[in-house]
C-alpha cells in the first residue's frame, strides 16, 4: 500500500496458491493496523517487508493465524539495506505448519523486522518446525509486569548485543522464554 491503512476487522488471505497471495509493504513507511486477527486460509501467503526505503509498522491487535497452511511466510525482502520495521502483536500466533516461516533477519547487511509484544492481553508464540529468525524482540505489554508473551519455540536472536538498541529490550510486562533449545545473547 501506498497510504496508511487501518482495518477495523479480520485481515484475511482467502486466494488459491495459483495466485500471488501476498501483502508487500512498499517504501514509503507505512503503517498497516489491523483491528482483529490476521488470518491465512489459503496456501502460499506472503507478508513482506523492503529492504529500502523508510521502515514499515504492522500492527495486529488480534492473533495471527496461520491456519495450517503450507507456504506462509513473515517476512523481510532480501536485499541490502539498514532498515529496522516493526511487527507489532497483542495476541497470539496461532496453527503455523511445517513450511510456515518467520524471518526477520537475514544479515548484517540487510534491513530487518523487529517483533513487539504489545497491549493488555497475554500472548503466545507457539513452537516452530522451522526455527524462526528473529532480529530484536520488545516486550510492551500493559503497565507494569501483569501481561506476558510467552515464546514456545527455539528462535535464533540476531541483533547485536553491544549496541544502543538490545536484542530483548523488556519495557512492560513480562517475557517467557520457554524452549530449552533457546539460547541468546542479550
Amino acid at each position: 500500500p501506498n497510504v496508511d491503512i487501518t482495518v477495523n476487522g479480520d485481515m484475511r488471505f482467502f486466494i488459491s496458491s495459483c495466485f500471488v497471495n501476498t501483502l508487500k509493504f512498499n517504501s514509503a513507511g507505512t503503517t498497516v493496523t489491523i483491528e482483529d486477527d490476521l488470518l491465512t486460509s489459503n496456501d502460499d501467503a506472503t507478508i513482506e517487508f523492503p529492504a529500502t526505503g523508510a521502515a514499515s509498522t504492522l500492527t495486529v491487535n488480534g492473533d495471527i493465524d496461520f491456519g495450517n497452511e503450507t507456504n506462509t511466510i513473515i517476512q523481510v525482502e532480501n536485499g541490502a539495506g539498514g532498515l529496522n520495521h516493526i511487527l507489532q502483536l497483542q495476541g497470539n500466533v496461532l496453527n503455523p505448519s511445517a513450511s510456515t516461516s518467520l524471518i526477520f533477519y537475514r544479515d548484517p547487511a540487510s534491513s530487518a523486522i523487529d517483533l513487539e509484544f504489545i497491549g493488555e492481553a497475554n500472548s503466545d508464540l507457539p513452537a516452530f518446525t522451522i526455527t524462526p529468525e528473529l532480529n530484536r524482540v520488545i516486550m510492551n505489554k500493559g503497565t507494569n509486569q501483569t501481561f506476558t508473551a510467552t515464546i514456545n519455540s527455539d528462535f535464533n536472536l540476531n541483533a547485536t548485543a553491544s549496541g544502543s538498541s538490545k536484542p530483548i529490550d523488556i519495557q512492560n510486562g513480562t517475557l517467557i522464554l520457554n524452549n530449552a533449545g533457546i539460547d541468546v545473547d542479550v
